[in-house]
């Protein structure tokens, strides 16, 4: 994840988002994809530079299906980054990706299903992510 967060803080929410989707870019296509990084890119450009990040929640739902949440700290406000992961078998592929603001991440109630239990990363499983 740390090229991820490396591209975007670069300004190349393209790049990042492309990078994340390597695996997944057949399933999910490329205009999605692109979509969904020039949604993002605006976002960080409307809300100022990221400074930083850092795993705010780690959860296995099943062995087979992981969802992490990243604080992402912006000049202004933190943005909240949920990735889910898929292993099939055959390695970790992502099949989500969704960057909100800190309105939307309340309002949607991401916030509130992430520290309902733990406010701590939280792994049981490794990942090598």
């Amino acid at each position: 994840m740390s090229e991820f967060f490396a591209d975007l803080k670069a300004g190349d929410s393209s790049k990042a988002f492309h990078f994340v989707f390597r695996k997944s870019e057949s399933n999910l296509g490329v205009a999605n994809i692109d979509n969904l990084a020039a949604t993002a890119g605006g976002i960080v450009k409307s809300l100022g530079p990221i400074n930083s990040y850092e795993l705010f929640k780690s959860q296995y739902i099943t062995p087979h299906f992981l969802r992490q949440i990243y604080i992402v700290y912006g000049e202004v406000v933190p943005l909240f980054f949920t990735i889910e992961f898929y292993d099939s078998g055959s390695g970790w592929n992502v099949v989500s990706a969704q960057l909100y603001t800190y309105d939307n991440a309340k309002s949607n109630g991401s916030l509130d299903d992430a520290v309902s239990t733990d406010n701590k990363a939280e792994a049981t499983h490794s990942t090598g992510k």
